[in-house]
């Protein structure tokens, strides 16, 4: 391969890694007793550097980590509702029973897109005491797949 093609790749897939890492916490997530708080930062880090890092900063409460790790997001899988978001996980043809073993979802309808095709995960969105489900990549699929088609048109070019 083309040593400008590869360099061209490597910058792409960093981009897009780097998108996935140091997601800021949500508002839900920080909220904890100071006594349950587990250190994430240093001596001396700043509210911003501490949240670049996808932590929690919260320097109210002297004697306890200011820099903190957040709770776990509560997430869950869901089939997309959406027929356009589908990404294919199946092959054409496959049954109902092969899709579902193979841990995918399955709906036979519109024509002309994937009918099994991966779930994805969404985030329960706790805030103002309303249970409100927020789709996000946590996996990253989407962009992986969005890479590996500029990847290929890039080798077609070549």
């Amino acid at each position: 391969m083309d040593l400008k093609v590869t360099c061209v790749l490597s910058v792409v897939l960093i981009i897009a890694l780097s998108t996935l890492a140091g997601a800021v916490p949500t508002r839900c997530q920080c909220k904890m007793e100071p006594k349950e708080r587990s250190n994430c930062g240093y001596p001396g880090i700043t509210a911003d550097q501490c949240r670049k890092a996808g932590c929690c900063f919260n320097s109210s409460v002297p004697g306890v980590p200011w820099c903190f790790s957040p709770k776990a997001k509560k997430v869950r899988k869901v089939c997309p509702a959406d027929s356009r978001a589908r990404i294919n996980c199946g092959f054409p043809g496959i049954t109902a029973k092969e899709c579902e073993k193979k841990g995918c979802c399955f709906r036979s309808h519109p024509a002309g897109v994937p009918w099994c095709f991966y779930h994805r995960v969404v985030e329960e969105d706790l805030s103002a005491g309303t249970v409100a489900a927020k789709q996000v990549e946590v996996n990253g699929l989407a962009e992986i797949h969005s890479i590996l088609g500029l990847y290929l048109a890039l080798q077609e070019k070549l």
